[in-house]
């Protein structure tokens, strides 16, 4: 059995090209993997998916950002290990060192062997 089999896997992405993509990417690892495009939308799946892994967008489609999410998540599951990619490194980094710590946040395009191993170790 790999280390990705039925790893829960919750993906908070607005942009569909990227979304969908790492929803293949993460089907073909073999995680079991939700995804949702807005914050709002991603608290209420976590509330009864309980991921492992939360890979979330800074900027999402509604009010919240990725951070607001790690923090709501965290609240449901205290030992997920989450991951914020943007296109806004700045000010992800600047969000994200004053209101939540140990989370790798990584710059889009995202590094997809990167992510493959922050998953398995997860």
């Amino acid at each position: 059995m790999s280390s990705f089999a039925r790893k829960r896997l919750l993906v908070v992405e607005d942009d569909l090209e990227t979304l969908h993509m790492l929803e293949a990417w993460a089907d073909r690892l073999g995680c079991e993997t939700a995804t949702v495009r807005s914050g709002h939308r991603a608290l209420e799946v976590g509330r009864v998916f309980k991921p492992r892994v939360l890979i979330a967008d800074y900027l999402l489609e509604d009010e919240l950002t990725g951070v607001d999410v790690i923090v709501g998540i965290r609240k449901l599951v205290p030992e997920v290990a989450c991951v914020l990619i943007t296109g806004v490194l700045h000010e992800a980094l600047k969000e994200s060192l004053t209101r939540v710590h140990g989370v790798l946040i990584l710059a889009k395009p995202v590094n997809l062997d990167r992510l493959r191993h922050i998953i398995a170790a997860a």
